[in-house]
């Protein structure tokens, strides 16, 4: 529009319409300012998926797009092609989205990858017990079924030695921002007196040090309700009632801190949990994330309901 143009319509603008116009735009700039600041994540939401996808399976297939949308996401770690080229789409589809390999720490692991592969030569470092006895995980499987899993010993240095070995093996696989380090805990069962806890969280912790030397800036976040300094942070399971604690911004971490909520839903009454979730999660600087199954990914309307109340910058 010419100036004189504009300049005339605005003199056929009448004097109420302009008072109008003039304070809806300012009702709308309140309005945004008004809005609580997220200064921590980017600038992006802070939101992540767990996305352990077979796009090999014909039920897993097709979710890259719902994968894309977010910032971060947990991807396995295979290196086969079609798992490759899965990750390819997504990363086509988002090329800012950042990927974290699913990497095992101190437990025995039948999951398929080229680090886990290096992982399962540690077959000297299991924990052992007087007499023989050897603690176990159980855990169940897709199928209903359940299985045990050895505990590694974090004090024994072949274990030490490999699980670096398998970090850095699955880094050079691919290429992901950082690892998602499960099960990076000591379990009570594989330490029932507190000395040898003690030794096994010193043991553990200096295992991670070490990895951090290698990897250098590189994400790390491990599952689990101790808090490691080598890490950039921990994710919290279901556990809403430990946030306080664990997402505490005088717990220590490697920079940027990247702490993670994970929000488990079986039902629809679980789903009404979101929103409050997401601000809670919020409150205390942790990227927030909701799964029903670690299969399948979804976008929640909730998501948007809360951002809307936020500004990002």
């Amino acid at each position: 529009m010419k100036r004189r143009d504009f300049l005339g319509a605005m003199a056929a603008a009448s004097i109420p319409d302009m008072i109008i116009a003039a304070l809806h735009g300012g009702s709308e700039q309140a309005a945004e300012s008004a809005k609580a600041v997220i200064d921590w994540s980017g600038g992006v939401p802070p939101l992540f998926c767990v996305a352990y996808i077979d796009p090999g399976i014909d039920s897993q297939k097709q979710q890259e797009g719902r994968v894309a949308r977010y910032p971060m996401a947990i991807v396995p770690q295979d290196d086969r092609e079609h798992f490759v080229a899965w990750r390819d789409k997504v990363r086509e589809i988002n090329p800012d989205i950042k990927l974290f390999g699913y990497q095992m720490v101190i437990e025995e692991t039948t999951v398929p990858g080229p680090g886990h592969e290096v992982l399962r030569r540690a077959d000297r470092a299991w924990i052992k017990f007087p007499g023989g006895y050897a603690p176990v995980v159980t855990q169940k499987l897709c199928d209903g079924r359940t299985r045990d899993y050895r505990i590694f010993d974090p004090r024994v240095k072949q274990w030490q030695d490999l699980f670096i070995e398998s970090c850095l093996t699955t880094l050079e696989s691919y290429s992901y921002q950082g690892l998602f380090l499960d099960q990076c805990t000591i379990f009570n069962k594989a330490a029932p007196v507190s000395s040898m806890k003690e030794e096994m969280i010193d043991a553990l912790n200096v295992t991670l040090s070490n990895l951090r030397k290698e990897v250098g800036n590189k994400i790390l976040i491990g599952n689990s309700s101790l808090s490691w300094t080598a890490l950039n942070g921990e994710m919290n399971e279901s556990r809403p009632e430990d946030m306080y604690d664990e997402f505490n911004e005088n717990v220590q971490h490697y920079k940027p801190r990247v702490e993670m909520y994970m929000n488990r839903i079986s039902s629809e009454k679980a789903r009404m949990t979101i929103s409050s979730m997401f601000e809670r999660a919020i409150k205390y600087k942790a990227y927030f994330g909701v799964s029903e199954n670690y299969q399948t990914v979804k976008w929640y309307d909730e998501f948007d309901k809360v951002l809307d109340r936020y500004s990002l910058v």
